[in-house]
Parts: structure tokens; sequence; C-alpha cells
């Protein structure tokens, strides 16, 4: 990666202006959620509920960089800070019978600013799943989610709340073969919305087809390969652009999971892909692979590690192609019966390749050969006050390093949570 003093760094471009547009949802999932617990309780089913609080600190809210070139935007070089709030809700139900089993979830939120009150919003999920055995090693079932989230600003890039929406269906067939063999086939269907005008030139939909087919053994080791097929339709596209952003995907990937004794597993992915926008004339080819580690050296300690290297299209970007190196390691441990630690961190390296240079780009966007380097790492205890109360606290680190001035930051938090849960 290029350093912070080199030259060619680029600062401040025309930043497009964002509309104000914002249409609070959290009534569509209360309806959705309350539709969905409706059933009354019946011999084998289970209705749980929620109720939750949190607040944070966060010391750099909008994920600012500490820059000059911030005050030719913003109209100011100050980093902002505040103590974000919490409350929510959530509720599930579950029926079992001899051959299907149904299961429905909904919960709502609000997230209040103490001191930025522009970016207060509500939010909510809700989530139907639907199994049927049709004979004794095969099953069909039915899936279906809506997503109410206010985007990280990490996301945004910019001083501005955006509501991002989505809903998805799956329907899904699995069966065994000879009790080793495990086939799959799935199709779906997602669509994603924003609210901020700036990001509405992202909203898209997506139809998913695959399957996967693997073998497993005696010892319970899986090898198998899985293949999609996803085609992208942006909803709003620019009305001047000369070609469409519209593409596909193709991939097929072969993996393999290790179970090493009782305490130790392992994973390893080699895929290939390959991205073709609508109306181009050729399309691009892209490897992947990846390798995971779980280990329990004690009763009381998990050890998780990953490693991943993907390159992907940049999906609302002509030609360009973003490669990433991911490593992310995870430590759990039960210090008492009532209280467990976790430490976490992550690291990930991007670079983008072949992009064409477009003229209408962010300040924020990374064009061809720009680098970043992004570390996070977070510290979390939890403890049990009694089977139904909970509460959880966390210390959060997260710098960012990168070619574009102004997408660099640096930022620490600290939140508590408390949960109760209710219901049988």
């Amino acid at each position: 990666m290029r350093s912070r003093e080199d030259g060619n760094r680029r600062t401040v471009r025309e930043l497009r202006p964002s509309g104000a547009g914002s249409v609070s949802r959290i009534a569509l999932c209360v309806a959705l959620g309350a539709g969905l617990l409706m059933p009354q309780a019946a011999a084998g089913a289970q209705l749980r509920g929620s109720i939750s609080a949190s607040t944070q600190y966060d010391s750099n809210l909008t994920k600012a960089a500490d820059e000059d070139e911030l005050a030719a935007i913003y109209g100011t070089d100050r980093q902002l800070y505040d103590l974000i709030s919490t409350i929510g809700a959530g509720a599930s139900y579950s029926l079992q019978s001899s051959r299907s089993a149904v299961s429905a979830n909904a919960s709502i939120n609000y997230t209040k600013y103490l001191e930025y009150d522009e970016f207060d919003a509500g939010g909510g999920q809700a989530g139907l799943n639907w199994t049927l055995d049709v004979t004794p090693n095969c099953n069909t079932g039915l899936n279906g989610t809506y997503s109410l989230r206010q985007s990280s600003f990490d996301e945004n890039q910019v001083r501005k709340r955006n509501l991002q929406s989505r809903y998805a269906v799956r329907v899904q067939g699995r069966c065994l073969i000879l009790g080793r063999f495990d086939t799959v086939a799935f199709a779906g269907y997602d669509q994603a919305t924003n609210e901020a005008e700036i990001r509405q030139s992202q909203d898209r939909e997506q139809y998913v087809y695959g399957g996967s087919f693997a073998y497993r053994t005696g010892r319970g080791n899986l090898f198998g390969v899985r293949g999609q097929y996803r085609e992208s339709k942006f909803l709003n596209p620019d009305p001047l652009a000369t070609q469409s952003l519209d593409f596909t995907v193709s991939q097929l990937t072969a993996f393999t999971q290790l179970a090493l004794g009782s305490t130790l597993s392992l994973s390893f992915d080699a895929g290939h892909s390959r991205s073709e926008r609508e109306g181009a004339s050729s399309a691009s080819s892209r490897p992947s692979y990846a390798a995971s580690l779980s280990w329990s050296p004690t009763a009381r300690t998990s050890l998780s590690f990953s490693a991943k290297q993907t390159i992907s299209e940049i999906e609302d970007r002509l030609s360009a192609a973003r490669e990433r190196l991911d490593f992310a390691l995870g430590v759990s441990h039960q210090l008492t019966g009532r209280m467990s630690a976790r430490l976490s961190g992550n690291y990930t390296q991007d670079k983008v390749l072949n992009d064409i240079g477009e003229v209408d780009l962010l300040p924020t966007n990374l064009t061809t050969d720009d680098e970043e380097e992004s570390v996070r790492a977070s510290l979390g205890l939890s403890y049990s006050l009694t089977s139904r109360v909970g509460l959880t606290g966390a210390l959060t680190y997260a710098q960012r390093m990168s070619d574009v001035a102004l997408r660099e930051y640096e930022s620490y938090g600290a939140s508590l949570s408390l949960t109760i849960a209710l219901g049988n």
C-alpha cells in the first residue's frame, strides 16, 4: 500500500447532494411479526420473547478521517462522538409435528443518539421457516425474511442516515442418498432498497439458483462441490449510462470439512466464479480460496481462525474488481458458571483491480491499484444474573489505513447491554 506521504493520494472531489427522504418502516415489522405469531400455543409448541436495552459510546460516529479534507465537504474537520441508546423487543414461535416443523420470529428496535438526533432510527426483522419431511431421507422447505436496519457509516461513507430494507425468500429440497450422499437444490429471490438518495443507485433485486453434492464419511468428514448462479438487476439505473450495471455470476466451489477428533475441525474451500455484465463483450473469471479451523482445547475454552482470499466484482462499478485478503480470530472462555469472555480480531486487505476510471465517483471511492487495510478488535464479557437475565459489556477498536484520504479513520467504543428472556 502506498505510504501516507505519497503525493498521488487523492483528496476531495465534488460530492453529489444527498436527498433527505426518510420514511420509517417500523410499523411494517410490527405488523408482520404480529401476523406470524398469531397461532395459539399447542402441544409441542414453544413461544418465547425477549426485551433488551443497551447503551454504547462511539469516539468516531461517522467513521470520518482526521484530515483537513473534511472541511471542504462537511464544513468541519471535527469527528463526531456520541452516546447511543437502543431498546428492543422480540418474539419467536415454533411448532413441530412428526413430519413438519414451522418457526417464526420477529423483533423491533429503536436507536436514539444523545447529541446527533438526526441519526435516530427504528428497525426490525421478521422471519418464517417451514420444513416438511417428504420421505425419511428427503425434505423440502420454505424460508422468508424481512429486515429494516440502519447501515453503518463505514458502509455509507457519508454523514447521513441510511435505512436499508431487505426481504428474501428461498425454497429448498434436500435428500440423503444411501446414508452418505447429501444433495441439496435451492432457488431464491431477494431485494434491497436504500432510504438515502445517494445510495439508491445501489438498490437491486437478485435471483439465485444453486445446489450442492457431498459425500459424508463414517467419521463425520465431508467432501463435496457446490454451485450457484446469480442474476442481479439494479432498480434505479443511471439514465445517462452507456452500459447497464446488471450482471450475472456463476460460481463453482469444491469444499471439504474434516473432523480431527472431538475437539478439532478444519474446512477448506477452493472456487472459481465467472461474472458478466449485461451487454458486455467479455466476461471475467476470478478464483477464491478459504480455510478455517475450530478448536476446543478444554471444556471451557474454544478457538476459531479463518483465512480467505477472494477476487470479486465491485457490483456498482463497471469493470472494477476487488481483491480481498481476510483473517479472523476468535477466542472464547467460560470464566465461571455464569461469566464468559470473548476476544476477537479481524484483519482485511483490499486492492482495486481493472477500474476503467468512471468520472462520477464519490471522493471515498477506490480506483485502480488503490489499497487499504482494516483492523478490528473487540473484548466482550457476558454475565448471567439469572437464568433469564443477562448482562454483556464490550470494548471495541477499529482502524482503516487507505490510499484514499477520506476513507481513513480510527475509532474506539464501549457498550453495555441488558437482555431479559420471556416465555416458555
